[in-house]
């Protein structure tokens, strides 16, 4: 029941994915969260993790949630990175005093099919 605008308070009608998320309209993402579901969309963001309960999810959310700069970053990051997420990581290696160094490589985990991450990023 509540009235959904973009930016401009311009209705632009039928229009492909690519178009919507080129040109950020709103309405188009509120009614894919609705088609999609709140239990597909909560599985899928914490796949990119960001943990949010399917009954978090509102209509609204399909516009923005709350999460840090940090969770966004990592979240996009996997578009770029063919569909894996990477947890953030602050340390890369520790050098001890005794010359000995410690690498650390972060592994990834598969969050959503390359194409689709193509398809993001395209």
């Amino acid at each position: 029941n509540t009235s959904v605008h973009d930016f401009d308070d311009e209705y632009q009608g039928n229009m492909t994915m690519r178009k919507a998320i080129v040109v950020s309209r709103n309405i188009p993402a509120v009614k894919t969260l609705m088609d999609v579901g709140t239990t597909r969309s909560s599985e899928f963001l914490n796949k990119l993790g960001i943990a949010i309960k399917a009954s978090q999810l509102t209509a609204s959310s399909a516009i923005g949630i709350n999460v840090s700069t940090e969770q966004e970053a990592a979240a996009f990051s996997a578009f770029a990175n063919g569909g894996t997420y990477y947890k953030p990581e602050y340390v890369e290696k520790i050098v001890t005093s005794d010359g000995v160094t410690h690498s650390y490589k972060p592994s990834g985990t598969r969050a959503m099919k390359k194409s689709t991450a193509f398809m993001m990023t395209n």
